[in-house]
């Protein structure tokens, strides 16, 4: 393993992960019985929404949650890759966060921020910005549509996007969307992690964690068992897939 000038050990990591995690009772939203489900950017419903734009205003939260993803990211794909590609607006503050960390590591490299915002790329003509590889950040990663789409529009523009990172990733069985496009991922932490912690602490009960669960193991069956949202013919036009 490349060391990095901001290098700290995993286990270190994971435990300073885990106690910002351990706060996140307040920007975790969980379905209560007899309401409706959350609809995600993607057009699909689930049981649980995750609000990391409330914790960016944080200095301290921020550095701790970016810079183990930052090293996570060098170790997962190295530092060949150019631009960080912020979507707007929960990868925008942490997006920048993540360009310093990078930055602040020995690649003997700069590395670009932009940031994309109603099918825009804001910043990507600048002349400043050298090389045509690109990550695409976002704070949440769950049937990553968005990441999907940004990746179309970078390339409609002679980019080349290679990754996606974000801090929270619903489900790593979902990375395999990204696969026709040319890209895997790397987050800091799964949801199911951040479920654990909730659940010990009491922030919500049995039966709510587990139906989150449930979602993350087949989010379509989820939605067709427990709400019958949609007719299954009009769930296959949509693109779902059962894994």
């Amino acid at each position: 393993m490349k060391e990095y000038a901001f290098h700290v050990d995993s286990a270190t990591q994971t435990t300073n992960v885990l106690s910002y995690v351990n706060e996140w009772g307040h920007i975790l939203q969980v379905q209560k019985e007899g309401r409706k489900p959350f609809r995600y950017s993607s057009g699909n419903f689930g049981p649980i929404f995750l609000d990391l734009e409330r914790i960016v205003g944080s200095d301290i939260a921020m550095r701790g949650l970016i810079r183990p993803l930052a090293f996570k990211l060098l170790n997962d794909i190295g530092s060949d890759f150019d631009i960080v590609v912020g979507i707007a607006t929960g990868g925008i503050a942490p997006g920048i966060e993540l360009k310093n960390c990078l930055n602040d590591a020995n690649t003997g490299k700069r590395f670009y921020f932009v940031y994309e915002r109603g099918n825009k790329l804001i910043g990507i003509e600048s002349p400043e910005i050298k090389g045509r590889k690109c990550i695409i950040f976002d704070d949440v990663g769950n049937f990553h549509s968005n990441s999907i789409r940004v990746s179309q529009l970078l390339r409609t523009l002679d980019f080349d996007p290679v990754h996606v990172a974000v801090i929270v990733e619903y489900s790593a069985k979902r990375r395999a969307l990204l696969k026709p496009y040319g890209m895997n991922l790397t987050s800091l932490i799964e949801m199911n992690v951040v479920l654990d912690v909730l659940r010990s602490n009491g922030e919500y009960s049995e039966k709510e964690i587990d139906s989150c669960k449930e979602f993350l193991g087949d989010p379509y069956k989820w939605m067709w068992e427990h709400h019958k949202l949609e007719s299954v013919s009009s769930m296959l036009k949509r693109g779902f897939r059962r894994a």
